[in-house]
């Protein structure tokens, strides 16, 4: 049986494997450049996504600025938890 650690990584795993700060990680998150969920108060997010983020990433091009052409492009955000869910 496959356990969600298989496919999954907390934040803080994808900060530490992307070397990147947890602001950036949340835009990463909130403008769906990556895949992810949130179960309780820990977000997961997709080891899948992360992996086809770095292949197709230009060359040259940081996530900053894939985030901020996500933001450009109109995408529209993941809105956080209210009341005890998360809300799109």
């Amino acid at each position: 049986m496959k356990c969600l650690a298989d496919d999954y990584m907390t934040r803080q795993e994808l900060c530490e494997y992307l070397s990147i700060g947890s602001t950036t990680s949340m835009d990463l998150i909130h403008y769906r450049v990556v895949e992810a969920f949130v179960i309780g108060r820990r977000w997961l997010i997709s080891k899948k996504s992360v992996d086809e983020l770095l292949r197709k990433l230009p060359d040259g091009m940081s996530l900053n600025n894939l985030v901020a052409q996500a933001k450009q492009d109109g995408q529209r955000p993941r809105f956080m938890r209210v009341g005890g869910r998360n809300h799109e």
